[in-house]
Formats: C-alpha cells, structure tokens, sequence
C-alpha cells in the first residue's frame, strides 16, 4: 500500500524515512520498490547531496507548483499539490497510508475528491525495533549527555553554601547559570537543546516537569532533566539525576531508597519478550511512593533511556509511557556518591 507523508524533518517519521534534514514541509511518497520526495530548486540540490537511500529519489517540486498555480480553484496550495501527486503517480483510485499528523484540510481535501485515504499508527512499526545502527547512535547521544551531569556536579561541588543560597565564583548560583552552562557543554559535544532545560530546587522540585528558576538552594532537592537531540543524526538522549549539595533529609533518603526498590523490582521483571513487567512495575512504585508524592516530595532517582539492557525486551514507546509516574520510574541502576558537600543520587 503506498504512503504519503507531508511535513518537515522535525516530524520524527519524516526523519526516519529521509535522514535528511529539510526545513520547510514537502511532500514524501512511497510506492514499495521506490520513494519519491518533491522538494523546490532551494532544497532538491542539498537533499541530492546527503540522501544515502538509494531507493529515494529527490523530484523537483516547480513544475507541480506551476500546473497548480495554472489550474486554480478551490483549496490551498499544498492540499491542491497532494491531490495532483496522487492522479500523477495514479493514486487516486488506490487506498493510500497516512500518518496521524497529516494535515487536517488536507485529508479532508483528498477524501473530498475520490482519494481513500487509512490512517496508520505507528507509520512505521518498523521503528518500535532499533537496529544495530539506530541502538549505537542512541547510546552516543547518551554518553554525550551526561557530560552535562559532569559539568554540573563540578559546579555544584565547587558552590559554598552561604545561608539558604549557593555562591559560585563569587555569584549566586541560580537554575539560569546551570542551565546556561549546560547549553555550552552541549553544543560542545554537537548536542542541541531543543525542548527546554529542566534544573530545579527545594519547592520547585515537587512540581514535576517545572523548569525552574532562580537560586538554587542548598540541602534541598535539585532536579537535573535534560532531554537533548544529536544534531548529526536525529537521535535524542533523556536523563534525569536528582543531586543535594549539603545535607539530604531523612525523608529525601526514604524516598531515594524506595524508589531505588522500585526500580530493581523493574530490571528483575524485565526479560526478552515480557511485556506485562512495566505495569506491574508501575503498581509497586505507585503503591510505595504514593504518600511521599502527597506530601509534597518528589525525587527522580536517575532515568535514562535504555534500549540495550536485553535488546529485543519492550518497544520504547510502551516503556517511556509508563515513565510518566509521579516519581518518573527510572530504569536504570543507581548508587550513591557522597562527598563533603554533595550528596549525588545518580546513575
């Protein structure tokens, strides 16, 4: 069955299926034993240059745009170019994949016109198993992000708890510098922050997923999210660390240790083809966590994404859809580092 695709390379499938990175949306269609992709003079040079896939071949789009432009009538100009592209190629009489991200006029359009369109979730199954390939760039990714934690437990080690703030080379030491910091060691490892920076403290760290602002307190919780992509390849790393410069609360500790009790329950249940451990893992957790949550703790003990632990064991989308617990199951081991001033959950 052929497929269409319409999007930039932002949309991960669109990625998947060119490797190569287009700016502006364009049209992508496979038909089995070939793949087409229409792109205008600014991008179909480029585009001939990185392409790898043999089986792709880059079309210049202006002609289309022109018959278009010619014809007129009802529609915008990318629905107008769909519904060409399918009497061209003679799709129009045949039942043609979509992805869930297709545009809402445009299916509309297509279907409006003769054109049978079946939307396809996942797009790509194929995606849900990393290849050789895909698991070493996923690995490079993560190696290369936590190189920030490194940079961020010299900061931390370095800090000199003043009353309730942190000073650091003579200046408070706030969630803007460390983010700020982090931001340079990434692009220095080719690493891009492309959805944001999570470093927060004290009360800021019960709130999940708040990004954090201002001073960063000292025998408090500071939660460390970092969630980068490698510009090179497309592949993105995820890790969470929670550090305590100073003196962690009893009540830090028997979060830290339950979570931990949580999570090797989790790498105990997981083996090759178990598929029913994540939700088990995830009622133990939420059973032993829950009145730490309401009371208004929370801790992150170390969550990395981990695709090589067993290869074949769980697609990454089930596993990361469990992740999002209260005290985000982490699947990783974890150990603690103690030192003068920092006591480091990590992992």
């Amino acid at each position: 069955m052929p497929k269409l695709l319409y999007a930039n390379s932002k949309n991960s499938d669109m990625f998947y299926a060119t490797r190569v990175n287009v700016p502006d949306a364009f049209f992508y269609l496979d038909l089995g034993d070939q793949a087409f992709v229409f792109l205008d003079h600014r991008e179909l040079g480029v585009f001939e240059e990185k392409n790898k896939n043999s089986k792709i071949k880059a079309v210049l789009l202006n002609p289309y745009l022109a018959k278009v432009e010619v014809a007129g009538g009802e529609g915008s100009v990318p629905c107008r170019l769909a519904l060409l592209l399918a009497r061209e190629y003679k799709l129009d009489k045949l039942t043609i994949e979509v992805p869930t991200s297709l545009p809402l006029d445009m299916a509309d359009f297509l279907r409006a016109n003769g054109v049978k369109l079946v939307v396809k979730n996942p797009f790509f199954p194929e995606r849900e198993i990393k290849s050789t390939t895909e698991v070493a760039m996923i690995e490079d990714s993560l190696k290369r992000t936590q190189i920030t934690y490194q940079k961020i437990e010299e900061i931390l080690t370095g800090a000199k708890m003043t009353g309730n703030t942190l000073v650091y080379k003579s200046e408070v030491l706030t969630s803007e510098i460390l983010k700020r910091e982090v931001d340079m060691v990434l692009l220095q490892n080719d690493m891009l922050n492309t959805m944001g920076i999570i470093i927060s403290s004290a009360d800021q760290a019960a709130i999940p997923h708040h990004e954090g602002h201002g001073p960063i307190c000292p025998n408090q919780p500071i939660i460390c999210d970092i969630f980068p992509v490698r510009r090179t390849t497309g592949y993105f790393a995820d890790m969470t660390r929670t550090y305590v410069k100073g003196q962690a609360s009893e009540a830090m500790v028997k979060i830290y240790d339950t979570v931990k009790r949580s999570q090797e329950a989790g790498i105990a249940a997981i083996k090759p083809g178990v598929r029913k451990c994540i939700k088990f893992v995830a009622k133990f957790s939420s059973m032993r966590v829950t009145k730490w949550v309401i009371e208004g703790l929370f801790m992150v003990q170390g969550m990395a994404l981990v695709w090589t632990c067993t290869k074949a064991l769980i697609c990454a989308r089930a596993l990361m859809s469990n992740l999002h617990l209260a005290m985000w199951l982490p699947l990783s081991r974890v150990s603690i580092i103690k030192t003068k001033a920092l006591l480091a959950l990590r992992m």
